[in-house]
């Protein structure tokens, strides 16, 4: 009887190993195995699809850096606003279980924008995310998750919010960019939104193209990313007019597509909203196209633009 159970356990040990073989042969990899992950592979930790990000990119910062001084010494300094600066951590902060030492030192980066860019106000933000605030199979926030996020803002910026909303569930599965085809490991997301009454009555304009868009678009979540559902996604200048705002404060927020789905929690405490994505928009043309004066000015990027900004122009 003994023998027969040394027989077994010795089996089963091979069986282990061979499967063990076999699972680092095929690429397979989860949280807390000996294999480094490197820059830019997509794996799996923490019931999340990630990418392991780069170090931190003096030059990027550096790019990015001397294009705010331009727009705050052109734009922002005439009119006596100080802006404020907002980063976003991507998910990877909040892996903490994670047993992949991370590339990018988070704290660096923050202090490396602040210290290049001291007259920014800094709003940290890091302490209202946690990894559940993110979508697993992409590198974006939830909205439904984030309405501490644009409470604190709107505070900081003194700005008051007073919407009510009401949380609806878009139809069309969300695959997000670190999902693949015939990916297993996870299923694809389901996006929700924050609707009200308030944001139906609002008018949003793509500026460039002088054509009205919303909000929520439905259509093109369908027909495109479903993440585009927000602001109808890559839009390089827009404004969002609140008619029934009861105060006449502005917001010019300068952004990525993570303030696609935070912009609209911000509407109830401004008039007007206005949203420019440097990547599509010359920094330069902006005195043409938007009127800085009597606004409240927020730079709100997430560190995965922030460490690669040279598409900033």
């Amino acid at each position: 009887m003994g023998r027969a159970d040394g027989r077994k356990r010795w089996l089963l040990a091979i069986v282990i190993a061979i499967l063990a073989v076999c699972a680092v042969g095929a690429g397979i990899f989860y949280a807390g195995t000996h294999r480094k992950v490197k820059e830019g592979e997509i794996y799996l930790a923490q019931g999340h699809l990630t990418r392991m990000e780069a170090p931190l990119n003096d030059k990027m910062v550096a790019h990015a850096s001397r294009l705010f001084d331009e727009i705050y010494e052109s734009y922002l300094k005439p009119e006596q606003i100080t802006p404020y600066l907002a980063v976003i951590p991507d998910k990877n902060y909040y892996l903490t279980d994670d047993k992949q030492e991370r590339a990018l030192d988070y704290e660096a980066l923050v202090r490396a924008y602040t210290e290049a860019n001291p007259y920014m106000t800094y709003l940290d933000i890091s302490q209202l995310l946690t990894l559940s605030d993110y979508y697993v199979t992409d590198s974006h926030w939830r909205q439904e998750d984030i309405s501490d996020v644009a409470d604190f803002l709107a505070e900081q910026m003194g700005a008051a919010l007073n919407d009510e909303y009401r949380l609806t569930k878009l139809d069309e599965p969300f695959y997000g960019a670190y999902y693949e085809d015939g990916e297993s490991r996870v299923s694809p997301d389901t996006i929700y939104y924050l609707d009200s009454d308030l944001l139906e009555s609002c008018t949003v304009t793509d500026i460039g193209e002088g054509k009205p868009l919303a909000i929520y678009d439905v259509e093109k979540a369908e027909e495109d990313s479903a993440y585009d559902l927000f602001l109808s996604g890559t839009v390089a200048l827009l404004s969002i007019d609140n008619p029934n705002a009861t105060s006449d404060k502005r917001l010019i927020i300068f952004r990525d597509s993570y303030a696609s789905s935070l912009a609209p929690l911000l509407v109830s405490g401004y008039r007007q909203i206005v949203m420019i994505d440097i990547r599509y928009v010359q920094s330069k043309a902006l005195g043409e196209l938007v009127d800085f004066s009597d606004a409240d000015v927020l730079f709100l990027y997430s560190t995965l633009l922030l460490n690669n900004s040279m598409g900033m122009k």
